[in-house]
C-alpha cells in the first residue's frame, strides 16, 4: 500500500512536466512553433529565467555551515567524483566532445528540486523536504561551478586559462549560484521587489525550457545511435547509480543520514541539461530522450528506492 501510494505522488508531481512537454509537441506538429522558438525559449531560460531560479533556490535553503556543513562536504564530494569519474571514462573511451559533455552533466545533474523537494515533502514529511533542498542547493552549486566550468572549457579548441577564465567570470548561472549561497550563509534581507521580480522570472524557467524540450521532439527523429546513448545514460541514471547507492546503505550502519542523498540520487535527468545544449557543445537529442525516457522512469524507480529507504 505505501509504495502504490508514493507511485502515485510521483507520477501526480511528473504530470505537469508531461504537460508541459505536451504542450510543446502540439504546437510543434500544428506548426506554431519551429526550431527558432527552441533557440529563444532556451536561451531566455539560460541567460534570465535560470539565473533568477538558481538564486532563488539558493538564496531560501536555509544552509547553516555549522550544523549542514558535513552532509554539504559529502554531497559536494560525490558530486565532484561523478563528474571526475565520468570524465576520466569518457575521455579514455575516446566519445565525441558533445557526448562526453552531455553524460559528465547528466549522469549527475538530477531533478532533485523540480521533483526530489515536493515528492520528499509528500512521502516523508517538512523535515525531509527540508533536508532535500539542502541536497538539491550542493547539487545546483557544483553544477553550476565544476560543471559548467567543464563546458565552457570544452568551448575552447585549445586550451587556453585566460580565455576559458573569463568565460567562466562572465557566466550568469555561477554567478548567481555564488551570489545565492551567499545570502544564505550571511541570512541577507532582499528587497520585496527584488524578490517578487526574482520569482516571476524564476516561475517561467521550467515552462520555457519543457515548451521547448517539446517542440524539439515534435520535429525531430532521432536515429538508432541517438536512442542508444539516450538510453545508456538513463539506464545509468534510474538504475546503476541508485543500486551504488543501495549497496552503500546496506553496508552503512545507522545510515539515516543518507537516505534523503540516496533520495535525491534518484531522480530524473534535469530538465535545465537542455537549455545547456543551445550554449554548449552537447547532443541535444541524446539530451531530450534522456529527459524523457529517465522522467517516464522515475514513476517506477523513485517510489521504490523510497521504499527502501524504510525497509534497509
Amino acid at each position: 500500500m505505501w509504495h502504490t501510494l508514493a507511485m502515485l505522488d510521483i507520477f501526480i508531481l511528473l504530470l505537469p512536466l508531461f504537460g508541459l512537454m505536451g504542450v510543446g509537441y502540439i504546437i510543434g506538429i500544428s506548426k506554431k512553433a519551429n526550431e527558432q522558438w527552441v533557440k529563444v525559449l532556451n536561451l531566455f531560460g539560460y541567460y534570465i529565467a535560470f539565473p533568477a531560479l538558481i538564486f532563488n533556490s539558493l538564496s531560501i535553503a536555509s544552509i547553516s555551515l555549522a550544523v549542514d556543513g558535513k552532509v554539504m562536504l559529502l554531497q559536494a564530494f560525490i558530486g565532484i567524483t561523478l563528474m571526475g569519474v565520468t570524465y576520466a571514462i569518457c575521455s579514455a573511451m575516446k566519445l565525441s566532445r558533445e557526448l562526453k559533455n552531455t553524460f559528465v552533466i547528466g549522469i549527475y545533474f538530477a531533478n532533485a528540486a523540480y521533483v526530489g523537494i515536493p515528492a520528499l515533502d509528500a512521502v516523508f514529511g517538512t523535515t525531509a523536504a527540508g533536508e532535500g533542498a539542502i541536497f538539491a542547493a550542493v547539487m545546483i552549486f557544483i553544477t553550476f561551478t565544476m560543471g559548467v566550468g567543464i563546458l565552457e572549457a570544452s568551448r575552447h579548441e585549445k586550451i587556453h586559462t585566460k580565455k576559458i577564465f573569463v568565460s567562466i567570470l562572465k557566466n550568469p548561472l555561477i554567478w548567481s549560484a555564488v551570489l545565492g549561497i551567499l545570502v544564505s550563509i550571511f541570512n541577507i534581507q532582499m528587497p520585496s521587489v527584488a524578490e517578487k521580480l526574482l520569482d516571476y522570472l524564476a516561475g517561467a524557467a521550467t515552462p520555457a525550457v519543457l515548451v521547448a524540450l517539446g517542440i524539439f521532439i515534435s520535429y525531430t527523429r532521432p536515429e538508432m545511435d541517438t536512442i542508444k546513448a539516450a538510453g545508456l545514460l538513463s539506464v545509468i541514471k534510474m538504475l546503476a547509480i541508485p543500486l551504488v547507492f543501495t549497496l552503500i546503505m546496506f553496508i552503512t550502519p545507522n545510515h539515516d543520514w543518507l537516505d534523503v542523498t540516496y533520495i535525491q540520487m534518484s531522480m530524473p535527468l534535469a530538465v535545465t541539461t537542455f537549455a545547456f545544449a543551445e550554449i554548449y557543445p552537447m547532443d541535444k537529442h541524446v539530451i531530450s530522450n534522456s529527459i524523457l525516457f529517465s522522467t517516464i522512469g522515475a514513476i517506477i524507480t523513485v517510489p521504490l528506492v523510497m521504499w527502501l529507504t524504510t525497509v534497509i
